[in-house]
């Protein structure tokens, strides 16, 4: 098996969260080699969209095609894995960390689109489109990532042509939830954009901790602002809010959440695909404190 590493010439502590001075090196991840399938890391590859249905993993023979086709690089906090207006070249999923993926406005003012982890692909728009990229994608922690380039990409669906449907109709949903997610949006207050933006967080990010659930996203006020798609004042009065009633504690980078079941209820009414009939993962735990 061979895979690729791809150095960073940033220094090794680049940005770390407000408040948080822990220095952060590549050295500190597990050094990359070549691995089974079941190791974590090949794992991780297996949940995410472009290889998330055992019976694609079964027909792709899953050892040859990460020997074959994937490669690993790891990148400091800091590091842009690309910028916008590069060349889309590569399609990444990350492994492990967090990428902040933003776009820079004609009044070069930037706007942060998500927040992606483990599992996530970023870049994916580099399957079908050669065209430059639209977005910067950050690292805003250590980062290990696999990436594909276009001609892996032609080379798989050339292979297997059941991929490139699966790959489109997995974009084409993307789309359709973005749209969604736009609508609900122009029709919800603040106060709801908020509370859904930090369930979301929770879901995908919370850690639970002694009856509370912990979400370290490493955004500034003013990037969670912007994710949460309302002006920095109107989300700083929210959350002013959400203490007050005791839902949650503001930190560095962060939240600690005391309730988040109420949270979800108060996003329910403008998103209703968070739900209230199904107990998030957290819910229990922290109705138990």
């Amino acid at each position: 098996m061979k895979y690729t590493y791809r150095p960073c010439s940033q220094p090794p502590l680049v940005r770390a969260a407000r408040g948080d001075q822990q220095l952060a090196t590549v050295a500190q991840l597990p050094p990359l080699r070549a691995a089974s399938p079941s190791s974590a890391w090949a794992s991780v590859l297996s949940q995410s969209w472009l290889l998330d249905e055992p019976t694609a993993r079964d027909a792709l023979h899953i050892d040859e095609v990460f020997a074959t086709y994937f490669h690993l690089a790891d990148f400091p906090s800091g590091k842009q894995i690309y910028h916008q207006g590069d060349p889309g070249d590569r399609v990444y999923v990350i492994i492990s960390g967090l990428v902040k993926v933003s776009c820079t406005l004609a009044n070069g003012s930037e706007v942060v689109r998500g927040l992606m982890g483990a599992g996530d692909v970023v870049g994916e728009l580099a399957v079908f489109d050669p065209g430059p990229r639209s977005q910067t994608a950050m690292c805003q922690t250590l980062v290990r990532a696999a990436w594909l380039t276009r001609e892996s990409v032609r080379r798989l669906t050339r292979e297997h042509p059941d991929l490139a449907q699966r790959w489109l109709q997995a974009l084409a949903a993307h789309i359709r939830s973005r749209e969604a997610e736009i609508a609900n949006m122009l029709a919800a207050d603040v106060s709801t954009r908020v509370a859904r933006q930090i369930v979301l967080l929770a879901e995908r990010f919370g850690e639970s901790a002694d009856g509370y659930v912990r979400v370290r996203h490493t955004l500034t006020r003013h990037e969670f602002a912007q994710l949460a798609g309302a002006r920095r004042e109107a989300v700083s009065q929210a959350l002013a809010k959400f203490v007050e009633r005791g839902l949650l504690i503001t930190t560095p980078g962060g939240f600690d959440i005391l309730d988040l079941s109420e949270l979800r209820r108060r996003a329910h009414s403008a998103f209703p695909e968070l739900g209230t009939s199904v107990i998030g993962r957290f819910d229990t735990a922290v109705a138990q404190r």
